[in-house]
């Protein structure tokens, strides 16, 4: 059990941990044809602090729901713990459906902004253009590549028992239902997963199942960086791009 003043350690205060002990090694990256976009453990707090002050100063609430809707990324990766430090509730949207199949989830988890990819956005802006659905609309893009902040946003101080996500079922007997996890739920599972399969700061995880899903979020997210260890995202999962990262 990972306890910290005798209560369980959680992830945030983990990615604290890890951007002072090894603040140059990389803890996302995801391979491009071109190359790899490479984040450090020190850049992924600034960044992550830096963005959750952006979604408070925007009028983000302590409570308020958050959908994130993109494909796995950095960008995704720092969005969810900018919504999750600055007190959101973490609302994660199925990538491969479109904004307006999205739409129901959207307006039944009450969610008070979206943040998409670009590829999404343009989508979103349409469907709430006509501004009776009073829903804000954060870029992936731009929220994670704004500049460091030397007053970046506290940590909000959760208790066990909040919310930290509301996760959809894929609804393939009806119609998507919610399934709300609090931060003890999380780390609970986080904790157990790092003590039995002993993963480590030497590590790197290749995260390919989309992270909407709590097993690949929990599993091929947000374990690894508790462990210290690099998480690689992959611009694809076919078999051939697949065998280049062994």
């Amino acid at each position: 059990m990972f306890l910290r003043d005798g209560k369980m350690e959680t992830i945030v205060e983990r990615l604290i941990h890890w951007s002072e002990l090894q603040p140059q090694k990389i803890a996302l990256q995801r391979k491009h044809p071109t190359g790899y976009e490479r984040i450090t453990y020190r850049k992924l707090w600034e960044k992550c602090r830096t963005a959750a002050k952006e979604l408070k100063s925007s009028g983000l609430k302590p409570g308020d729901h958050t959908c994130l809707y993109g494909e796995n990324s950095p960008g995704w990766a720092i969005s969810y713990f900018a919504i999750h430090i600055s007190g959101g509730v973490i609302v994660p949207l199925d990538a491969q459906l479109s904004a307006r199949d999205s739409l129901n989830i959207i307006r039944y988890s009450n969610a008070k902004a979206i943040i998409a990819d670009s590829s999404r956005l343009t989508e979103l802006e349409a469907l709430f253009q006509d501004g009776r659905n009073e829903v804000m609309l954060f870029s992936i893009e731009k929220l994670t590549a704004l500049l460091k902040s030397n007053d970046g946003s506290d940590v909000y101080d959760y208790d066990p028992g909040d919310t930290q996500t509301i996760v959809f079922t894929s609804g393939t007997t009806g119609e998507p239902k919610g399934v709300m996890l609090t931060c003890e739920n999380i780390m609970s599972n986080i904790q157990a997963l790092v003590s039995f399969t002993e993963v480590s700061s030497s590590d790197n995880v290749l995260s390919i199942l989309p992270l909407n899903h709590a097993y690949p979020c929990i599993v091929g997210l947000l374990s690894p960086l508790f462990a210290g260890a690099t998480v690689t995202f992959s611009h694809s999962i076919k078999s051939l791009d697949l065998l280049s990262y062994f």
